[in-house]
């Protein structure tokens, strides 16, 4: 809901939504294109199914792969990362040259000790 309001807010914003489904056994595929279709056009929402887990690396991958746009960003599901964020990466990756490839990576360290990493497999927090 935060995300189609904020995409609908940005006018003349070209965006495409590509959601990976890491070899789930569930119905998380089919549920993606449900919800996704209550909220955005169904020309900007993609859905790639991965026929086994291959975890986080492997489902970054497949979505940057399938990626058509000029720019990506790759945000976890979560909703950990305020996706009003995005106008300050825009301005600070505005600031290189247009014609260089630019990454920008970000970081939860900030939230080690918040309820976002705290629901966490005490793994994943190392």
């Amino acid at each position: 809901d935060e995300l189609a309001i904020y995409l609908q807010s940005r006018k003349g914003l070209s965006y495409e939504i590509i959601i990976v489904d890491d070899g789930s056994v569930d119905d998380t595929s089919k549920t993606a294109k449900i919800v996704s279709a209550r909220f955005f056009p169904t020309d900007r929402v993609r859905v790639a199914r991965l026929r086994k887990n291959r975890g986080k690396g492997g489902a970054v991958r497949e979505g940057a792969s399938r990626a058509r746009g000029q720019r990506i960003l790759l945000v976890d599901a979560d909703g950990a990362t305020r996706i009003t964020d995005l106008e300050r990466l825009e301005q600070a990756l505005n600031k290189f040259s247009q014609h260089e490839p630019v990454i920008a990576f970000g970081s939860r360290a900030h939230l080690v000790h918040s309820d976002v990493v705290a629901r966490r497999s005490p793994i994943r927090n190392l």
